[in-house]
């Protein structure tokens, strides 16, 4: 286990770990529709490599680390939740039930392992952690804006209000006194208002 561990965290390992996320990065990003057999069937292949080496990574880790070790980093657990979904596209999604929209949901969280890279260059994993640190106290601020642009279209309703009909020929009320050719930008309901402020 010392020896694995040794192993686990050397330069080369996680040398090894970022070039395989590399190059996943770059089948999917030349994933391109309409899609061409060939590069599908590439994909395939290389997503069931990719897949079977992130799943390794994750079953040498808990054993050199051991679990509680391993749970301590939430990169770790990132990386353990990202090889679980993709093997669930691999062994059941694909199998079972071939040709529904899950897949393509499935097929789309592979996505997540372009974010694997983050924790392997520190300057990004901790500017994210800082970021997601300073989420805490945005949905104050949030709110603060929400409020503000509440007062606002409410303000405007009642100073703008049915003002648009009548102001020239474009704008002229139907027989069921509704307005014809009312801009989506309007102050007669709070719903528009709300987006015309906004």
């Amino acid at each position: 286990q010392t020896r694995l561990r040794r192993i686990v965290i050397s330069k080369p390992f996680n040398m090894f770990i970022t070039l395989v996320i590399i190059m996943n990065t770059i089948m999917l990003a030349a994933v391109h529709y309409p899609p061409d057999k060939t590069l599908e069937s590439i994909d395939e292949v290389s997503n069931m490599i990719f897949t079977g080496i992130f799943v390794l990574e994750v079953i040498v880790k808990l054993i050199a680390l051991t679990p509680r070790g391993y749970a301590k980093d939430k990169a770790n657990i990132f990386d353990a939740v990202v090889s679980v979904l993709a093997l669930l596209d691999l062994v059941f999604v694909r199998q079972h039930f071939e040709g529904l929209g899950s897949i393509s949901a499935l097929r789309a969280l592979r996505l997540l392992r372009v974010l694997k890279l983050l924790k392997r260059i520190p300057d990004l994993w901790n500017t994210m952690t800082a970021i997601l640190a300073s989420l805490e106290g945005v949905w104050v601020l949030s709110m603060l804006l929400i409020l503000i642009i509440v007062v606002y279209a409410q303000l405007g309703m009642h100073l703008l209000g049915g003002r648009y009909c009548g102001l020239d020929d474009e704008y002229v009320y139907d027989k069921n006194d509704r307005c014809e050719g009312l801009p989506r930008s309007n102050f007669d309901s709070l719903w528009w208002s709300f987006i015309t402020v906004s």
